[in-house]
């Protein structure tokens, strides 16, 4: 009888249990990221570099450690790319703003003014996306830009020379009053120009009502089989139709912040070590490796509101408001594809502890 009674006291924590299996279900986005009432994305990439510690073991970036060697002909230094150059730099409480250094929280993606090899390299960060399989997508990263003369903050998606979906920001073309944004569309018409894609149709400046080392703002650009559009902060600025210039092989995005001397272009090395930060990436798009491809497939069986996530657009510059992280980007590292298996883990779990619980072990 005692045991039937201690048993029966235990139910409201079995039903809180079951509660908390019900909420894992709803929020799993296990058939997607809904982008409008017409596209649906299968796969993330959803990271709060104001939470992350240590870059060099995060599961979905890779940190960058190699060399471009200078081409006198285009810019009169190369590139180092380092891991020192990459700074984890998370946010300490507050309003989730500050970073341990008592700047702004994120990811720090440093240019270095003290040359290397000869005073032939200049030291550089950079991060690739570990996933290689993104094929169209929305893509969107807080980043605050340099205010040193001399480099230029980058986020882009990179298939090879000839395909690659590309915004930058140039230091020295920011003013008092504004900055400048360059949208960059390589193909084969800017390698017949020497790489040049200011001299095709796939390449456009604007000037942004912001200077932008002053504040984050979100930088996206959305790719389709038909077009590539840019955006800031939610504001669209460019849309390319042109089938020269719109990717259709997948490739992985990047993070970087560089310069090479080239006079039309980064200018620089800068005088002083220079820095970029990254807030945030927020990923969504379709992946084409069939095992991800088979396990969303899997995971989705009845596609419903419960399980299909809207993407809420950034409409304004992102701002910190909580403790300990952005509100700009959540941490949520696993994608669609995978979602199935990290349920069914965390389902047994909540069932295992409830019967545990039930037999009273």
């Amino acid at each position: 009888m005692r045991s039937t009674e201690r048993n029966l006291r235990k139910f409201p924590l079995v039903l809180a249990l079951l509660s908390l299996v019900s909420y894992t279900l709803a929020d799993t986005c296990s058939c997607g990221y809904a982008q409008g009432a017409d596209v649906i994305w299968t796969d993330s990439i959803e990271t709060d570099f104001t939470a992350v510690r240590d870059i060099e073991t995060f599961q979905d970036w890779a940190v960058q450690k190699w060399t471009s060697a200078r081409n006198v002909s285009e810019a009169p230094y190369g590139r180092l790319r380092e891991a020192r150059n990459v700074v984890a730099n998370p946010a300490t409480g507050g309003d989730g703003s500050i970073g341990k250094d008592g700047s702004q929280a994120g990811l720090q993606l440093y240019v270095r003014s003290a040359l290397e090899d000869d005073n032939t390299l200049v030291p550089v960060g950079e991060i690739f996306s570990k996933r290689e399989d993104i094929q169209y997508g929305s893509f969107r990263a807080g980043i605050q830009t340099s205010s040193i003369n001399g480099t230029v903050s980058a986020f882009f998606w990179y298939r090879n020379a000839t395909q690659e979906v590309d915004m930058e920001l140039l230091s020295a073309e920011t003013t008092a009053n504004n900055s400048t944004l360059n949208m960059v569309l390589q193909s084969w018409q800017s390698l017949w120009a020497g790489s040049d894609a200011s001299k095709t149709a796939g390449f456009k400046k604007d000037v942004l009502p912001f200077i932008a080392d002053d504040a984050v703002h979100e930088y996206r650009f959305d790719w389709t089989p038909t077009s590539v559009s840019f955006y800031v902060d939610s504001n669209h600025l460019w849309t390319n139709t042109l089938p020269d210039f719109v990717p259709s092989s997948p490739g992985y995005l990047v993070l970087n912040h560089w310069s090479n001397g080239n006079s039309g272009w980064s200018r620089g090395p800068p005088k002083e070590d220079a820095r970029m930060i990254v807030t945030y990436v927020k990923a969504y798009f379709n992946s084409t490796d069939p095992v991800r491809q088979r396990d969303f497939s899997s995971a989705c069986r009845k596609p419903s509101s419960d399980n299909i996530c809207q993407i809420t657009p950034q409409a304004e510059p992102p701002i910190c408001r909580k403790p300990g992280g952005c509100e700009g980007g959540t941490m949520t590292v696993s994608s669609a594809a995978s979602t199935g298996k990290v349920l069914s883990a965390i389902l047994i779990s909540i069932v295992g502890m409830a019967a545990v619980w039930l037999a009273g072990i």
